[in-house]
This record gives C-alpha cells, structure tokens and sequence, in this order.
C-alpha cells in the first residue's frame, strides 16, 4: 500500500529557534492542486530515531546522511494520465518520476478531506473500494480520525480489509539538513490490513502493518519529512507464523524553502472588482508573481501578472481583478512567485464567498456594424443603460433591459461609444465602436 500524500508550508528560520505555535493543517494549507512538483531525497535508517511526542518538541534530523536515491513528485489533472477511466472519481493525480513509488496516484479532494482512490505501479492498477483516508481537515494537535480500508491488489486473491488510524502527536520545531522549519506538526498514520494469502501454496493469513511519521507545515503541499516503518506477517491457518519481514524508509522534501515568505495574503470584495493584497519578507531573486484564479480550488489559470519589487526586506503588492468570473458563488486565488531561475513557489489559497453574484455586461460584436446584443451576467435585467458619444453627450437612455436584447445601430455615426450599466446602485461601463 504506498504512503500518503501530506502537505505543508516551509519557513526558514536561522539562529535562535522561535517558539512554535499550535499548526493547524486546512484544505487551503496542505491539499495539493494542480501543478504542484516537489522532490524527495531519500536518506539512511541507520541511528535515526522516529521523533518524539508532545508539545514544543525540537525534532533534530539536522545529521541525516542522503542515499543515492530520490524521486520527483507531480500533481496533474487525472484526465491528462494514461488511467483516467480506472480512477473517474479522482479530481487530482501524482506522478512519480522516477523511483521505485507508484508512477500514478489518484485522489480525491474535497473541502474536509483528501482520498486516495487508488493507484498503478507500472501497468498494474491498485484500487480502493472503500477509499483510503490521507488527511481529514481541519488538522491540528491531538486530533484524530480513523476509518476503515479495503484495497484490491494485484497478486493477492482476496481483498485486503482493514483499518486506517491518525494521530497529531507533537507540535514544535523541526531541524533538517537543508533547513529549520517552526510551526510544524506531526502525524502519525497507522495503516492496518489482512487478507487470506496462501504462502508456498499453504493457506495462510497476511497481516500487514504500516506506521508512518509525517511531519507538516501548513502552506506547503507535501510532508517535509516522512517515516516509513512496515512490517508484514503470515500466518498459516494450523497457527505457524512465519519470520516478520520489515523494512524502513526516510525522505525529507528537498529544496523545499520558499525564496520568499508571502506573510499576508487576502482578497477584498470592492464594487464589482477583486482586489488582492499581499506582503513578502526576503525578496531574493524574485522575478514576478503570477496571479491565479480558480472555481474549484484545485484549477487555476493565470489572470495577471505583477513584477517584483525585489527589496530586501520585502514589498507590499496589490492586484485588480477586473474580469472575476460572474455566476459563481465562491472563487479561489492563489500567487505564483516566479524567480529568476526559473523555478515556482505557490502562496496559500484564499477563498472568496460572494455576497451577491459578480454583475458583468458584455456587447457582441465588438466593433459592431448594425446590430448591438448586450448580454448581462450576474443579474437578469440591466435597470438603465446610458449610451454615450465620444465627447461624453447622452445619445440614448434605455429601461428595464432583459440580458441578451439586441439594438439596431445602424444610424448611429462612426466612432466609439460609451455603454454605462445600473443596477440595484451598481454601475459598470464598457466601451464599442461603431463601424
């Protein structure tokens, strides 16, 4: 059974360690989204510990000695796999590259929590009928859920039946060779599960036991440290037990830490306008960030893009949405930070409820020759709506106009128009030209 998918935000801190908070881990700061990419290096199990449990704890891993082996994780839209149809429930993928891992994951995520849907280790698919609990939300110390698992595995003659337990044991500090992270808290994941497996061709019992450390931070997606102890046990059926195999594995997040620490970020409801602000700490070779806008919060699609100021101690930001999506009751808005290099980091998601629908009219065509359709969404009816010339003189007050009329402007002179909107004390203008 492959290990779960956590998720976490990284602050880099030097000197003094600060005194940690009680971290609490949200869709918005630990589900993964499309296009999220992290790398693992795995490292040696020799004399390293699991970590202790409790309150402020400062978890050392600063002397782990990297192996040879690592592996690139990248979250896609499932229809973009080769197994969309195997897993139609999934709304997120992982892919794996390269590594002894799955080359596919499928989850489902929702605004509480995240599922594994099952998975394909090279053309082989693994499947969960009950799916597999990763992380339920919200998440924070001493917090706990269990659930029950049933997974079809290639190989096995039966259904491996079990139980799925978490556990946030600890909060505190966590030291790793790369970096310091505060604000980190730890899951303890238990993955319990048995079927009938004959063994040499002798009916037995499989019991598997899989215990995983996971270490968060919220913001960033994907565990900063992870743990792996498993251990697998037969039984046959006139009560011989056969020698545990077991085995241990330890991967950290590498390059994980953001060049730039996004200390606020939100967005305001302003007449019929987004506007998000934001602040960063620590500019180091930004380039600029793109802002992105999504409907489901897990796709976005860039609407803009602000460049760096690239102080040292920071900048404070403000961005326009202008063109927010109208019809939709809850809108997503997450930051791109591009840096010179290349490389991308992603801002936390903020989630913005709509009072009343975003109001937006649009004119077809745009330059127009005859006829004029104006279509309004967000609202059905357009109270008044003033027609302009270019030197600013009222040509036409219209009344009660239904979305989608259409007006005959062919006596109208060449040029370019004003169009201004009201509704229920809203105004919106936009502009067409007359050929």
């Amino acid at each position: 059974m492959k290990k779960p998918i956590a998720l976490l935000c990284l602050i880099l801190f030097k000197g003094i360690l600060p005194y940690a908070q009680i971290p609490e881990l949200t869709v918005q700061t630990t589900s993964p989204v499309v296009g999220d990419a992290v790398t693992y290096q795995y490292c040696s199990v020799e004399g390293v510990t699991n970590g202790t449990t409790g309150e402020q704890q400062v978890w050392d891993f600063s002397d782990l000695k990297d192996s040879t082996a690592s592996i690139e994780y990248e979250y896609v839209n499932p229809r973009q796999t080769p197994y969309a149809n195997t897993f139609a429930a999934a709304n997120i993928a992982r892919v794996s590259k390269p590594g002894y891992d799955s080359a596919y994951e499928y989850y489902q995520s929702g605004s509480s929590s995240i599922y594994e849907v099952g998975n394909v280790f090279s053309t082989n698919p693994e499947t969960f009928p009950h799916f597999k609990v990763i992380l339920k939300y919200p998440f924070t110390y001493n917090s706990f859920f269990s659930d029950t698992v049933s997974q079809l595995s290639p190989g096995y003659q039966s259904p491996i039946v079990g139980r799925d337990t978490l556990f946030a044991d600890g909060y505190g500090t966590l030291q790793l060779p790369t970096q310091t992270f505060t604000n980190v808290l730890r899951v303890k994941y238990i993955d319990d599960g048995s079927t009938n497996q004959p063994w040499s061709g002798i009916p037995a019992t499989m019991h598997r036991r899989t215990v995983q450390y996971l270490y968060f931070v919220p913001g960033f997606h994907g565990p900063v440290l992870n743990i792996t102890e498993q251990q697998i046990q037969y039984t046959y059926y006139f009560g011989v037990m056969l020698p545990l195999n077991r085995f241990r594995r330890i991967s950290y997040a590498k390059d994980a830490v953001l060049p730039i620490q996004v200390t606020s970020f939100k967005g305001v409801i302003e007449k019929n306008n987004i506007r998000l602000y934001w602040t960063t700490t620590t500019e180091l070779n930004t380039d600029y960030f793109n802002m992105q806008r999504g409907v489901d919060g897990l796709h976005f699609l860039n609407i803009g893009k602000v460049y760096a100021s690239n102080l040292v101690n920071g900048s404070s930001y403000v961005f326009n949405d202008a063109n927010a999506v109208a019809n939709h009751s809850v809108l997503y808005y997450r930051i791109q930070e591009i840096d010179k290099d290349g490389k991308y980091y992603y801002s936390e998601i903020r989630q913005i409820k709509m009072n009343r629908a975003l109001w937006v009219i649009k004119t077809y065509p745009n330059p127009v020759q005859k006829t004029l359709q104006v279509v309004s969404q967000g609202e059905p009816l357009i109270e008044m709506l003033d027609l302009y010339n270019a030197v600013g003189i009222l040509v036409k007050r219209f009344h009660d106009i239904n979305s989608g009329k259409t007006f005959d402007l062919s006596a109208l002179a060449h040029g370019l128009y004003l169009l201004q909107g009201y509704n229920k004390g809203r105004k919106i203008s936009m502009t067409f030209i007359k050929e």
